[in-house]
């Protein structure tokens, strides 16, 4: 399960970078976060017919089940608009470090709906986790200065992911996994129309940009979506091979990823994106990330 579930954070720390430059190139004077939200959950259509096609016995499952993992497929989508938010006023590198505290969450989940008992060790690891969280939210430049609408979104999609993933295995070890995926997307879905609906200013933004520059929102969107989707994918099938909060601390590597791929953005693509080196940025990066 751990080569399996090693290959979900490389996937979304591309991700992460695709998101930074969708928002501050095409969505940032269209609407912001919302539009996006649109894009991202509606492409949840394309993954059903596959999850159809692999499982035809879709439908062979409870109602109390399908509630439940459309609750689910709602709550990651929350969780994703917390971190895009967060991800509109800083840098990638170190908003999604955060997600590190995912696992602290998972923890308390696991112990009470799957029996996980953690030790003192793991305990003491979580506490780690959060200094290093610490570290990220402080301002070194400004000191007193601390990032706390940074922290307060991202723990929050840290808590709501980690009851997310616990939904979705809570239903996946009774029923079948694609049978879960399915009603999980069409969760995406169903928000994704409500946005669309229910909200006038998302709705123009979407379809502002779908005229104006749809060629390459079209195309990156497609390709982030892509990859998130089989990071979600490999990452809830490795749920199903080892413990919960284990399989989340895997999710650790995604800084590390993050990070690399910022400086290598840098050097290579300054036009797509540009890590901020300084030395007191570098360090506090550095520093917290290998603690987390």
């Amino acid at each position: 399960w751990l080569s399996i579930a090693l290959i979900a954070p490389f996937l979304w720390a591309i991700v992460n970078h695709a998101d930074k430059y969708l928002l501050s190139k095409y969505f940032q004077n269209n609407g912001g976060v919302g539009p996006l939200m649109i894009f991202s959950t509606l492409f949840g259509t394309v993954v059903l017919p596959i999850a159809l096609f692999i499982e035809p016995q879709i439908f062979n499952i409870s109602l109390h089940d399908v509630l439940i993992l459309i609750a689910a497929g709602i709550l990651s989508a929350i969780a994703i608009a917390a971190y895009l938010f967060a991800l509109e006023v800083e840098e990638a590198s170190i908003v999604v470090p955060f997600w590190q505290t995912i696992p602290i969450f998972g923890y308390i989940l696991g112990y009470f709906l799957f029996d996980e008992v953690f030790t003192g060790k793991q305990m003491l690891a979580g506490l780690a986790i959060l200094f290093g969280a610490l570290i990220l939210v402080l301002d070194f430049r400004s000191i007193g200065k601390v990032k706390t609408k940074i922290a307060g979104l991202m723990l929050f999609s840290s808590l709501v992911f980690a009851l997310y993933e616990a939904m979705f295995k809570y239903v996946a070890l009774e029923e079948n996994f694609w049978v879960s995926v399915f009603w999980e997307h069409i969760g995406l879905v169903i928000l994704g129309i409500f946005l669309f609906i229910g909200f006038k200013k998302y709705r123009k933004g979407f379809l502002d940009i779908l005229k104006s520059n749809s060629g390459p929102i079209i195309s990156l969107n497609i390709g982030s979506e892509a990859l998130t989707i089989i990071g979600n994918i490999i990452m809830n099938y490795a749920l199903l091979l080892a413990p919960l909060a284990m399989v989340l601390l895997i999710s650790s590597y995604q800084p590390v990823f993050v990070f690399a791929i910022g400086i290598a953005l840098t050097f290579f693509f300054p036009r797509i994106h540009q890590e901020k080196m300084g030395r007191v940025e570098l360090i506090q990066k550095i520093v917290a990330i290998a603690i987390m």
